[in-house]
């Protein structure tokens, strides 16, 4: 794509290696991270990382704390606010 022409330039003109590949990491990692407030799921995320395969956004997050996925929101409790709202 554009965007993977424009990092790859970036990438050869100032000689910094993977920082496309930081870039992306980042960006994953702070998506994931903010799914606890937002209620985006790992499949959100694939969806817009723009990847086929769901073990490539895995290796991009980190495990997080269980504290965590014990608040997180999950699919039943979000239809179940959608149905008491109608």
């Amino acid at each position: 794509t554009w965007a993977d022409r424009i990092w790859d330039s970036i990438e050869r003109d100032t000689k910094i290696h993977g920082f496309s590949h930081l870039l992306r990491h980042t960006w994953a990692t702070n998506f994931h991270r903010a799914s606890r407030s937002t209620g985006a799921t790992v499949y959100d995320l694939k969806q817009q990382g723009g990847w086929a395969d769901l073990n490539i956004p895995q290796r991009y997050t980190h495990e997080r704390p269980f504290d965590e996925f014990l608040d997180m929101p999950t699919h039943i409790t979000e239809l179940r606010k959608v149905r008491r709202a109608v």
